[in-house]
């Protein structure tokens, strides 16, 4: 089913919100014609990685998965939009802070983040993420969205008390036009449950777990620490967590017990011994109603307004307009109702760039076709002739799961007038092939293809595979057979295009992370792509554990 054309909306910027690495999130008016007009946020990738396939497909992930979540505590994105040659996604523009924003601010004033507010905004996280995975997937079955990276610049809280949870961008979910490559373990290890940090599925119990870890912050004002991943050392962070929560807690010892023994529960190790989603929502709400401080709604009315104040942050007014390109965004339908995007046409953009010229158009070269060979009476072979049209596999061109925390001192620059792109006159087309992965030429063995020259055909050559050179370079890693091995670990680069790592004779590939198993403790070698450098290092990894890196210029850096 065709999408019909937008129409050519236009974004007028006013604000920049935030950004990251990889785009920008900014406040606009959205002027969809006829006079009508919103106030909208729009996420934006930036030229510079337009060509990261992960980045583009999660991007385009998050933009499906909350199209299909209609919920009071999740952001509503309103539409996936293409301006120009960049990807964006169009939300709803929420005015408030970020949790984690407010644990800055409160740090400020040497305040604390009151209880009863940290339990009712917990709950609130804990109903959004039942919802979402219990949402209908268009064919009586459920969505299983699991978030995977909830933390506190995850939630915004705005002026009236209302939490919203943001970027989807990682999460998992029974979607069929699904695109980012499954099985990789994502999100932030501080908030990450045992399993997720070894690569195992915990389902919805690993989104408990990071709630847990959240709020657990929000009340003790820091950070609950790094997740150990073996038995004896996660019982003794339990342990440690436990006296801070009740040191930071007041009321009646009842109640301060309960909820101390809720949040062990939340981060137990075992995955049976955390409550559901909807268990521990109910479990805060009744809670926060106990203890003593102040409710949300009484916090984030006095709190939130002055937050910018208190980080110094200034708003960061930008003038220019983003354009929707006239091209027409072929929607398909999938099995079972979903929607999957491929671009069909680009028209001229207003980011900067200057309008493509239009050449006079010219009869496209008429494609050579494969011809049949024939066999003549007297035994010549006529020759066949082949030539296979170019094909193009459509490179994904948006990102999912940015992080914009902060503002941004680099200045946009304004955007001067561009004249409006020609006409473009619709031609009917059949509906595009959606290609996530370069398209693939199948290799036919016979009949044997023969080569035509000017004067006389040439004999049949048979195929033979190059041999490839031995790079002197390499040598092969022998393993000693009693050489210890360790069961696994995760290495992990946070917004990493691919990261790669061989630990002797053993390799794995990822993401944003990878996990390695069955491999011998000792050096092993990191190899990834970030923002388009290509990085590499050396760590040893003597035990179970989740290795964590970092870039800091051309340095990467594993420990």
């Amino acid at each position: 089913m065709a999408a019909e054309n937008s129409g050519g909306r236009k974004f007028h910027l006013k604000e920049r919100l935030g950004e990251g690495a990889f785009g920008a999130v900014y406040l606009a008016e959205q002027d969809s014609g006829a006079g009508f007009t919103r106030r909208v946020a729009l996420k934006v990738l930036n030229t510079g990685v337009q060509h990261f396939a992960e980045a583009g497909r999660r991007m385009r992930d998050e933009a499906r998965i909350l199209g299909r979540l209609a919920h009071r505590n999740i952001v509503t994105v309103i539409d996936l939009v293409k301006l120009g040659d960049q990807w964006a996604v169009v939300m709803d523009y929420i005015p408030g802070a970020d949790a984690d924003r407010l644990l800055e601010a409160l740090k400020k004033t040497d305040g604390r983040f009151p209880a009863p507010a940290a339990l009712e905004l917990g709950s609130a996280v804990c109903e959004a993420l039942h919802f979402a995975y219990n949402a209908d997937d268009g064919k009586g079955g459920k969505l299983g969205v699991l978030h995977r990276d909830i933390k506190p610049s995850n939630i915004l809280v705005t002026a009236d008390g209302d939490v919203k949870v943001l970027d989807f961008g990682v999460a998992r979910v029974n979607l069929e036009v699904r695109e980012s490559r499954t099985g990789l373990r994502v999100g932030t290890e501080r908030y990450m449950s045992p399993q997720r940090i070894c690569g195992e599925e915990d389902d919805l119990a690993g989104d408990v777990y990071a709630i847990a870890a959240t709020v657990a912050e929000l009340i003790i004002g820091a950070p609950v620490g790094r997740t150990p991943v073996s038995d004896d050392k996660h019982a003794v962070f339990v342990a440690e967590v436990r006296e801070r929560l009740r040191a930071a807690l007041a009321g009646p010892e009842d109640a301060v017990a309960r909820t101390v023994e809720l949040f062990a529960n939340g981060l137990a190790g075992e995955l049976e011994a955390r409550p559901t989603p909807r268990a521990m929502s109910d479990a805060m709400l009744d809670l926060s109603r106990k203890l003593e401080g102040e409710p949300l709604v009484t916090f984030a009315r006095g709190f939130v307004p002055q937050v910018d104040g208190l980080l110094g942050t200034s708003r960061e007014p930008i003038s220019g307009t983003l354009a929707e390109s006239i091209s027409r965004l072929a929607a398909t339908e999938a099995d079972g109702g979903g929607r999957t995007f491929a671009e069909a046409d680009d028209a001229t953009s207003t980011l900067g760039y200057a309008p493509r010229a239009q050449p006079n158009p010219t009869p496209p070269p008429e494609p050579r076709r494969h011809l049949i060979p024939a066999v003549a009476a007297i035994g010549i072979v006529l020759v066949l002739l082949v030539a296979v049209s170019g094909i193009v596999a459509g490179g994904a061109l948006a990102i999912g799961a940015l992080k914009f925390g902060g503002h941004g001192n680099d200045a946009v620059a304004a955007v001067a007038s561009v004249p409006d792109a020609p006409p473009v006159v619709a031609v009917p087309v059949p509906a595009p092939i959606i290609a996530t992965e370069p398209a693939v030429v199948p290799t036919v063995d016979a009949p044997p293809t023969l080569v035509v020259t000017a004067t006389e055909p040439v004999a049949p050559q048979p195929k033979v595979a190059p041999k490839r050179a031995p790079d002197p370079g390499v040598t092969e890693v022998v393993v000693a057979a009693d050489a210890v091995r360790i069961d696994r670990a995760m290495v992990v680069l946070k917004d990493a295009s691919s990261i790669d790592v061989k630990c002797g004779d053993t390799t794995a590939s990822g993401t944003a992370s990878a996990r390695i198993t069955g491999f011998p403790a000792g050096p092993c070698k990191v190899t990834a792509n970030y923002v388009g450098k290509a990085l590499e290092t050396t760590v040893r990894i003597d035990r179970p554990a989740q290795v964590t890196c970092t870039v800091d210029g051309d340095k990467l850096t594993c420990q």
